[in-house]
């Protein structure tokens, strides 16, 4: 299936530009991302795909469990990325699944909306490219965009407009 070898790639991105990052740059806050570190928006990306594969009929990506671990341990989101890239190996047929959301401030205002797993699964991806360009913010404060892929962080659309 074409989206699981897209998720691949980005996954892929990520995981080397953490291969080629110091802990400091992992785990520092930048002002210019609100106080966000780029291991928080790498945690962010992966949580999204966990959430997704340990979800049964219905999905809810404001219930993920925001485990520290990956924003502060780079092996330890390394072998998330690597658990990932194994789930997608088992994506099979697509199937029909509930989103739950709430999308107010206010709690309990939960709605329902009836999705797929591929649906999902290109949102994750699309998703995760856009975190992708707030992180390439953070990699170029350090001065570090040599260790970037020439399209990190831009959507397929933005590549092709480019190309033409």
């Amino acid at each position: 299936m074409e989206i699981v070898e897209h998720i691949r790639t980005n996954l892929g991105e990520i995981r080397n530009l953490m291969l080629s990052l110091e802990d400091i740059h992992f785990t520092f806050r930048f002002k210019c991302l609100s106080g966000a570190s780029i291991g928080q928006h790498v945690r962010h990306i992966l949580e999204f795909y966990q959430c997704l594969f340990e979800t049964g009929n219905v999905i809810c990506y404001d219930d993920r469990k925001r485990d520290i671990r990956i924003e502060t341990n780079q092996a330890f989101a390394i072998k998330v990325i690597d658990t990932i890239l194994t789930e997608l190996k088992l994506v099979g047929e697509d199937r029909s699944i509930l989103l739950r959301s709430n999308l107010s401030a206010e709690p309990y205002d939960n709605v329902y909306l009836s999705t797929s797993l591929y649906r999902e699964l290109a949102y994750s991806l699309e998703h995760s490219i856009h975190h992708q360009a707030l992180i390439k913010v953070g990699i170029t404060q350090l001065c570090l965009e040599d260790t970037l892929s020439e399209n990190f962080g831009l959507a397929p659309a933005t590549v092709r407009y480019r190309n033409r």
